[in-house]
């Protein structure tokens, strides 16, 4: 069982650990956020990424002063940043190794100056390349961009935030992006942006998408901030199910995005948005029983897609195949893919079944492997397949058997005309002739005046 919803939890100052820690064990889940406000508080980090050794935890240091404006120019001195990106990662750099990737900058305001948003863009960016070198050997979850941030523009996400997009690509396989998404707002305006900006505009991969937080906040119309200012523990996990199931379910099954950090579990400074407890402060199991009971019911897992057809690939290719020569093919019973060129890489271009008569063309070795060309009413231009297919030991050539001719239908006799439709073809023919013989005169007309 896995579960793509999980939490963003803090493990040193939630009421039960223990109980927690069997929660993740049984719900597995794809990613899960844990918070300390400690740099010393990692034993129980550890003690979670044990029991989840196919979970990527993503683990933050809460540095409630500097958290969104380590980027911003300090008033006092002449550095960049009032908090470097070096410095940055000398406090957390256990947790962004051995599997771990570090929560890197929260919910930066973007809605800032130029210079800001530049200097910004600039942090992010040394951070990661500073992050990817020997000393460090780390992985970050940056951004961790608030909802509505960075609002787009016209279906795109702004420029300040392409240099970041691109370091992503650059580090496509170390470092990961962190959304904030918060019902009732639009949850699926970034998401479809980033999609756009990085196909359209920047031609790279989307980066790796983490969901850090996930819940219920105000739309800035309201006080109703937190999903119990508004619903009971078990209606909010009924809408994180159907998030999963219906409106992100898309973009988490696709793997666009990895997975959803719930927030939070654990804090009563947070009390309208902690699921370890209801509406008075009492600790509940509500939320949780109703999120482990969907993910045993595979509501919030990765649905598997059907497996591919079964390709028969055998090492060798009888080297007595004679080009031109009709066979049938003896696959087994398999299915057998057909490329447009001596290789798995190149264009699929169909398949084709066990006893298919084919005609046969050149042979290749690729990569240790053997190919065939083939040609069949269905590839008239050919195709290619994979290893010994042919069977020459278990099978016999085939006559190419011509079809009966087609008898020659009799002459269709020409229609005649009527007297009246010579006489027009009469006048077309001299007026033609009229008028060629005038295009000479002038041709010579022409020659004696240049002359």
């Amino acid at each position: 069982m896995t579960s793509l919803l999980s939490v963003n939890g803090k493990p040193y100052t939630m009421k039960d650990w223990p109980s927690f820690r069997a929660f993740m064990r049984d719900l597995q889940p794809t990613t899960l956020v844990l918070c300390i406000d400690q740099t010393d508080q990692t034993g129980r980090i550890f003690e979670a990424k044990n029991d989840l050794p196919n979970t990527k935890i993503v683990a933050r240091f809460i540095d409630e002063t500097h958290d969104g404006s380590m980027h911003l120019a300090p008033q006092t001195t002449s550095d960049r940043y009032i908090v470097s990106p070096q410095n940055q990662l000398n406090r957390i750099k256990v947790l962004g190794q051995n599997g771990l990737s570090a929560y890197f900058g929260n919910e930066p305001n973007t809605k800032a100056s130029p210079d800001d948003l530049t200097r910004l863009a600039d942090h992010t960016v040394e951070a990661m390349d500073l992050a990817a070198t020997r000393d460090y050997d780390m992985s970050l979850t940056v951004g961790n961009y608030g909802i509505g941030h960075p609002a787009p523009i016209d279906g795109f996400l702004p420029t300040w935030i392409h240099p970041i997009l691109m370091k992503l690509d650059q580090h496509h396989d170390r470092h990961y992006l962190g959304i904030h998404l918060y019902l009732p707002m639009d949850i699926l305006e970034f998401l479809n942006a980033i999609k756009r900006t990085c196909a359209e505009r920047l031609k790279i991969k989307l980066p790796r998408i983490i969901v850090t937080e996930w819940g219920f906040d105000s739309d800035g119309t309201n006080n109703l901030n937190g999903f119990k200012t508004r619903m009971s523990n078990e209606a909010f996990a009924e809408v994180c199910i159907n998030a999963v199931q219906g409106t992100l379910g898309t973009v988490l099954q696709s793997g666009e995005v990895l997975g959803l950090a719930t927030f939070i579990l654990g804090d009563d400074n947070w009390w309208a948005w902690d699921v370890e407890t209801a509406g008075k402060g009492e600790v509940s199991t509500a939320w949780k029983d109703s999120i482990l009971k969907a993910a045993t019911a595979g509501k919030l897992a990765i649905k598997k897609p059907a497996p591919p057809p079964e390709v028969l690939t055998l090492p060798t290719l009888s080297k007595e195949i004679k080009v031109g020569t009709t066979y049938k093919l003896n696959t087994n019973g398999k299915i057998v893919n057909v490329y447009a060129a001596p290789s798995v890489n190149d264009r699929h271009i169909g398949t084709i079944a066990d006893n298919a008569l084919i005609e046969a063309g050149n042979t290749a070795t690729v990569g240790g492997s053997r190919w065939l060309q083939i040609y069949t009413p269905s590839f008239p231009f050919g195709g290619w397949i994979e290893g010994d297919l042919i069977g020459l030991c278990k099978t016999r050539e085939v006559p190419i058997v011509k079809p009966d001719p087609v008898p020659t239908p009799a002459p269709t006799p020409e229609p005649k005309l009527n007297p009246t439709q010579i006489q027009m073809l009469y006048q077309w023919r001299d007026k033609a002739k009229a008028e060629y013989d005038l295009v000479i005169n002038l041709i010579k007309l022409a020659e004696g005046i240049t002359a």
